[in-house]
């Protein structure tokens, strides 16, 4: 009995480390160096333990002329080095039906929807990464899910959120911690930030993550949240 408590406490403590796009706090620097998975994205360099540059996944925006420009400077990447998986989390399929229905279409050319990542993946196989694609089905359910909760004429998921969703129903990585920080949810306005705020606080709450951002005013926030959904449904 003793030995398969030490084996699942062991297991347990996996770690997952997800950094987002926002200069997390100081104080995760431990959180880098205990991790056994490190996902970053694109090039974002931080003060925070800026000496290490652990990364075991990079995330690449692959749709566009962002895409376009972060790929074809990709060993210029600070981060590329250290990966052995590069990740394009963004359908083609799926993007461009949602961003059609963008009310500001037709200021974006039709390129923007484009995956460029096909046109490097080569060079990046040959510089021996793996290379992996967030599916159709993946996306999709990610849109569906946000559509259900927003009501917002239109929405684009942030590639932050499509990736810390695979990561959470990927069952590889079941017995992982995942741990969560530098998302402040702020930016394009065409991502839905509340919402996905509002669902990471739901995944912290039910220990399914461990979202290190997370204030005692955005926890506030999630219980007036579920308190009306409760009261007028």
């Amino acid at each position: 009995v003793v030995i398969n408590r030490t084996f699942t406490c062991e297991i347990a403590m996996k770690k997952i480390l997800i950094i987002g796009n926002s200069e997390p706090s100081a104080n995760h620097k431990y959180l880098l160096e205990d991790a056994e998975i490190v996902v970053r994205f694109n090039n974002k360099q931080y003060k925070f333990a800026s000496e290490n540059k652990k990364t075991t996944l990079l995330s690449i925006v692959n749709t566009g002329a962002v895409g376009h420009a972060l790929l074809q400077n990709i060993t210029s990447n600070k981060f590329y080095l250290e990966a052995r998986t590069i990740l394009f989390a963004r359908s083609q399929k799926v993007h461009q039906d949602h961003l059609l229905q963008n009310p500001l279409r037709d200021k974006y050319s039709e390129d923007e929807v484009v995956d460029v990542s096909h046109e490097y993946e080569e060079g990046i196989v040959r510089d021996g990464k793996l290379v992996e694609h967030l599916s159709d089905t993946q996306n999709l359910e990610c849109f569906r899910l946000i559509q259900s909760r927003t009501h917002l004429p239109f929405i684009c998921l942030s590639s932050g959120f499509l990736v810390v969703w695979s990561f959470l129903n990927n069952p590889q990585y079941a017995a992982y911690e995942k741990h969560i920080v530098g998302f402040s949810f702020k930016g394009w306005w065409g991502h839905p930030w509340a919402t996905e705020k509002e669902i990471m606080l739901e995944l912290h709450r039910e220990n399914k993550l461990i979202f290190h951002d997370c204030t005692l005013m955005d926890k506030l926030h999630y219980k007036i949240y579920r308190l009306r959904q409760k009261m007028f449904h």
